[in-house]
């Protein structure tokens, strides 16, 4: 699979998960300011673009995206500096 491929996979997989709330979401990026759904998905796309594995967790209660990328160990969302 080519990196647009899986970058689409996963946003896709993301999405689907979201259902048709995800606009109300926060998306929340390491060391960002809290963003959008259209910044979120374009964020997670382009850190597999350029190599980088991704990951993301939802916090349904919260209406709340956690996204994370790293290149060789996977960090603990508990260890990255989330803005909010």
């Amino acid at each position: 699979m080519n990196p647009q491929e899986e970058a689409d996979k996963i946003a896709r997989s993301l999405l689907f998960e979201l259902g048709n709330e995800s606009e109300e979401y926060t998306y929340l990026i390491p060391e960002w300011q809290p963003e959008n759904k259209e910044m979120g998905l374009r964020w997670l796309k382009s850190q597999v673009w350029e190599g980088f594995n991704v990951s993301y967790k939802i916090n349904k209660e919260e209406k709340t995206v956690y996204l994370k990328s790293w290149e060789s160990e996977e960090p603990n969302f508990n260890e990255l500096n989330y803005k909010t």
